[in-house]
C-alpha cells in the first residue's frame, strides 16, 4: 500500500511512503515513484527551499503503515489504529499460547494480514469480518500443520489427542 506524504516544504515533490509488505519488509520513501536511498536509518529528502530533513520510517508490529518522523516532528498519514482494533487484529496470537512456535508463526501471519485489511479501504464491518475469517483459516492452518506433525511423529496408529472430542469410543 502506498500513502502520499504532505508536509510543508515538500509541495510538489510526490513523495509516497510505500507501507509494510506482507512478510515483513522495511518501508520505504519513494520521490516521483522512484524509492530513495536509506542512510543510516533514515532518508535524506531537500525541502523545496533547499535545506535536507532526515525522514525516519520506523516499522511497527501490527499496523503495516510506518511511524513517520521528519526533522523532530512525528507526522501521521492516517489516524492510529484503535485499542479495540488493536485487540481485533492480534486475536490470532492466542495461537502462539495453545500452539507454542507453529502457532505463534501461523497466528503471527493471521495478525499481520489483518492489519493490511484494517489499513484498507474496506468499510468497518468488511474489515471485522475479513479479520475473522484470515483468524479462522489460521486456526484451521494451525490444525492441519498440528495434525500432519502427530501423524508423522506418532503414526496414524495412535489417536490424536483431542480424538475423544470428536468420536464416543
Amino acid at each position: 500500500m502506498e500513502f502520499p506524504l504532505s508536509y510543508p516544504g515538500f509541495e510538489g515533490q510526490n513523495l509516497v511512503v510505500r507501507s509494510v509488505g506482507m512478510l515483513g519488509w522495511r518501508p520505504s520513501l519513494l520521490k516521483g515513484g522512484v524509492p530513495l536511498p536509506r542512510r543510516k536509518g533514515a532518508y535524506v529528502v531537500s525541502t523545496n527551499s533547499g535545506r535536507e530533513l532526515k525522514i525516519r520510517l520506523e516499522r511497527t508490529f501490527v499496523d503495516p503503515l510506518p511511524k513517520i518522523t521528519i526533522g523532530e516532528t512525528r507526522v501521521h498519514l492516517a489516524p492510529p489504529l484503535g485499542m479495540h482494533e488493536l485487540l481485533w487484529i492480534c486475536f490470532p496470537l492466542i495461537l502462539a499460547i495453545v500452539g507454542g512456535a507453529v502457532g505463534g508463526a501461523i497466528g503471527g501471519l493471521a495478525a499481520l494480514g489483518s492489519g493490511h485489511v484494517f489499513r484498507s479501504e474496506y468499510g468497518i464491518a468488511e474489515k471485522y469480518a475479513l479479520s475473522a475469517l484470515i483468524a479462522l483459516c489460521a486456526l484451521a492452518g494451525y490444525v492441519v500443520v498440528a495434525w500432519s506433525v502427530h501423524l508423522l511423529v506418532h503414526g496414524a496408529t495412535e489417536p490424536l489427542p483431542f480424538s475423544s472430542l470428536l468420536y464416543d469410543a
